[in-house]
């Protein structure tokens, strides 16, 4: 069979046209679709020129990356075509109408079983089209039609859409390379350290970066379904501090949307923190408003703060070894303490009498140490209990004292007797008593290098409330008028470097304003400062109330408390792993005439006590292998012992496992180091509770917070 020769159309120069019959309404249907956006133009108009030309198959293809290739994606047609398409035969026709924008003329492949790659036996015509827009070249259209349409204007059947298809190409461009460039924008925008928010003139979320849901506390699965600003504010409206103030400023700003604000934003969730908002109007070169822009960042002193964060940690790992040095020095100091007192009970005058209160004094120095040692370096979540103002202003004079004097400044206390107590977590009161007593001495220093400081505390009236005053004054330089609004501010001191941080009095006014006072400060330049403090007193505990806790609570008892004492020998189990503390309570109490069993091992104390009566049973909370929760508990379970037979010896008071455990059975305990006469009264206490025969009726000397009225 000779060979037959393709004829193939050329496209003229310039830009595709349309048909001089106009638009089928196949094609109209797909202009509409390109202008709607519609998924899958390309596949569709291939298709419908097929149909609309009798064609045998219609392909589409998008210039390859290096600009001389094809790549035919769209293709409606017998199956192979598209292989046959992408043949070495066809390569050099592609590439001419390419480069030359028309068919270059010559020998067309012949129509052969063995030769032709087209799986079509009857293909007459080929016909390809460049598609051009934009002044580029951008892929082609390529149409095979039988021998009867050879008299017929293919061309002019698929000019319409071959228009469409260039038109959908150069749109096709125009989105990768606008999705390459925002692709580019939000890697840009993502690496930043500030958070960005881009919003349309009508509040619809055109751009925000990784940063913006980290910063306003947005869960990550969260940002992709907020379009609109309404959508943002609602996920985020919760985070705010002042929800409702917050809402009100930042629709404001946005209202007002020709002019640059500046304000911070303050997070109380999902962790606190302050950030600072920039925002401004996007405009283009004509002055057209785009949309409007939003930056973020954390405040200078939330970064600051975070930059001492290796500082913070330092600290939070040096309280936790003076937690547990304070733990280990308890058991030498109660031995101490107690074997002191044992021999000036027993001296003559003139026996080292003398000598030996010097020991007990110091021990008893040292014991109060190691106890406001652990005050301030417990490990424990605020918790808002009863708490004694004075007591804590005790305490905290205890810490300061030795260098108030060494640099020659007096601290004078002017304590309320009967001060009520206040709802407040024990631990950040004393930070505020510290803290103020701090800044007082940095005052006092700065001025003559000695001076006086005063603390008062007060109970007082506003209206109804009952109310309880702490008053710091010194007789320092004072604080200039103008920076006195600036004292509260984080990080502003006038104190040389090295001395300070600026966070003293900040914090001040955060424990107050979160139990639910105020602070204040009275001063003039020349005369001092006083810093006032007034916090709501608790109400008074009902007796009803009060009792049982009095009674967990009663392990240390002032002297003077009364109490009907028991009589006559009792059998007593002292179990303690520290041999010199076990040997104290077995010689204090053995002296008292008591029958006492001493053992260091917890489990042969379990095991004694399951085959031998005992009236008291004295443990250690802290042990090793059973500790003495674990040992009451089973104990309790046997039947060998209960509330009323027990007494807890601990120097871990202020773990709150530890109190939980007591509090929570109203068990009593007594902390160590602690006195032979605090020994023989809790111990006589119990004795007597447990026969039924004393009920208590004196005021605990030092009872966890929530006890104390």
């Amino acid at each position: 069979m000779p060979p037959k020769k393709l004829r193939l159309w050329p496209q003229p120069e310039g830009e595709n046209r349309a048909g001089a019959e106009g638009p089928s309404s196949a094609w109209v249907e797909l202009v509409q679709s390109l202008a709607d956006g519609e998924p899958g133009i390309l596949r569709r108009l291939a298709m419908r020129a097929r149909e609309s030309s009798g064609a045998l198959f219609v392909a589409i293809a998008r210039r390859a990356a290096g600009g001389r290739g094809v790549s035919f994606a769209w293709v409606d047609g017998p199956a192979g075509t598209e292989a046959a398409l992408g043949h070495e035969t066809f390569v050099p026709i592609w590439r001419a109408v390419l480069e030359e924008r028309r068919v270059i003329t010559g020998e067309a492949p012949a129509v052969s079983r063995g030769g032709m790659p087209f799986p079509l036996e009857n293909l007459e015509i080929l016909l390809a089209i460049p598609l051009q827009a934009g002044g580029k070249t951008l892929g082609l259209l390529v149409a095979g039609l039988p021998a009867e349409s050879a008299g017929e204007s293919p061309r002019e059947r698929l000019d319409p859409f071959a228009a469409v298809a260039a038109l959908a190409l150069g749109e096709e461009q125009r989105s990768g390379e606008t999705r390459t460039s925002q692709q580019w924008l939000a890697a840009l925008l993502d690496s930043m350290e500030n958070a960005v928010l881009l919003l349309e003139p009508g509040g619809r979320v055109r751009l925000a970066n990784a940063r913006l849901p980290a910063l306003l506390g947005i869960a990550p699965g969260c940002m992709g379904r907020i379009k609109t600003f309404e959508d943002l504010l609602a996920t985020v409206r919760g985070n705010f501090r002042d929800a409702r103030g917050a809402e009100a400023r930042w629709r404001e700003i946005q209202r007002r949307g020709d002019e640059v604000a500046w304000d911070e934003v303050e997070l109380e969730r999902p962790v606190p923190r302050v950030l600072e908002r920039f925002a401004r109007p996007v405009r283009s070169a004509e002055g057209e408003r785009l949309g409007w822009l939003e930056l973020y960042r954390e405040s200078a002193g939330e970064r600051l703060l975070r930059s001492r964060l290796p500082q913070t940690e330092k600290m939070a790992a040096l309280g936790q070894l003076i937690s547990g040095i304070a733990h280990e020095l308890n058991n030498p100091l109660t031995s101490i303490v107690g074997y002191a007192q044992l021999l000036l009970g027993h001296a003559r005058e003139g026996e080292r009498r003398e000598e030996t209160k010097h020991v007990f004094d110091q021990a008893q120095r040292a014991s109060a140490i190691v106890r406001n040692l652990l005050l301030f370096a417990r490990e424990e979540k605020p918790a808002h209990r009863r708490v004694q103002l004075n007591e804590i202003v005790k305490q905290t004079r205890a810490l300061r004292d030795y260098e108030l004097r060494l640099e020659n400044i007096r601290l004078l206390l002017d304590l309320e007797p009967e001060l009520p107590a206040v709802f407040a977590d024990a631990q950040q009161m004393h930070q505020l008593v510290l803290n103020l007593l701090t800044n007082a001495e940095q005052a006092v220093e700065s001025a003559a290098g000695s001076g006086e400081i005063q603390v008062r505390t007060r109970s007082i009236r506003r209206g109804a409330r009952r109310m309880v005053r702490l008053e710091v004054r010194d007789d320092g330089p004072g604080i200039a008028p103008e920076i006195l609004p600036r004292i509260w501010e984080p990080f502003f001191t006038t104190k040389p470097a090295g001395i300070g941080t600026g966070l003293g009095l900040s914090i001040v006014q955060a424990i107050a304003r979160e139990h639910g006072g105020e602070v204040s400060v009275e001063s003039e330049p020349g005369r001092g400062a006083a810093f006032i403090v007034e916090l709501r007193a608790a109400p008074a505990l009902e007796r009803a109330e009060s009792e049982p806790r009095a009674r967990a609570a009663a392990a240390l008892f002032e002297r003077s408390a009364t109490v009907v004492l028991p009589v006559g020998r009792r059998r007593i189990l002292v179990v303690e792993d520290e041999a010199t503390v076990a040997n104290l309570v077995a010689d204090v109490l053995r002296e008292e005439g008591h029958e006492v069993v001493s053992l260091l091992d917890s489990v042969a104390a379990l095991e004694r006590i399951s085959r031998e009566d005992f009236d008291l049973l004295i443990c250690d909370l802290k042990m090793p292998r059973l500790d003495g929760q674990a040992l009451y508990e089973e104990a309790a379970r046997r039947g060998r012992t209960g509330p009323n037979r027990v007494l807890f010896i601990t120097g871990d008071t202020m773990r709150p496992r530890t109190l939980e455990f007591v509090e929570r059975d109203g068990l009593p305990y007594l902390a160590k180091p602690f006195l032979v006469d605090e020994l023989l009264q809790i111990v006589r206490v119990v004795l007597g509770r447990a026969d039924g025969r004393i009920r208590v009726t004196a005021r605990a000397q030092r009872l966890p917070p929530e006890a104390e009225e």
